[in-house]
């Protein structure tokens, strides 16, 4: 879908999600929710994990979640869709962050991966 540029708007300041991060430390698997912050840093306590993304449907195209695993040990994440289902690319390591979207027929799935230093 390409935006259309006829009533383009600017923005004078820096946007801010309220609400938009939010830093987690696990202790089982996860199942995020509609209200949680698209811009997670996960810790997956100590093992690896398992996060389910929320139910979404076409109507929900172009939403997003950044996350990052900041795991201080080897302890992988592997997000699925709501039904469980593994998310190409979704599963990763210690100091390995993630963009995924919701495409046009309604799934998630995953931008891509890239290396953050964690402070």
């Amino acid at each position: 879908m390409a935006f259309n540029v006829s009533s383009l708007f600017r923005i004078s300041q820096q946007p801010a999600i309220e609400g938009g991060f939010d830093s987690l430390t696990l202790s089982g698997d996860k199942t995020l929710v509609d209200t949680d912050s698209c811009f997670l840093a996960i810790d997956p306590g100590g093992a690896g994990r398992n996060v389910k993304l929320p139910r979404v449907s076409k109507t929900d195209a172009g939403r997003f979640v950044v996350v990052f695993n900041k795991a201080d040990a080897d302890e992988g994440l592997v997000f699925t869709d709501a039904d469980g289902s593994a998310i190409t690319n979704g599963t990763f390591t210690q100091d390995i962050g993630a963009i995924f979207y919701v495409t046009a027929a309604g799934a998630w799935a995953s931008f891509g991966k890239f290396t953050v230093v964690a402070d």
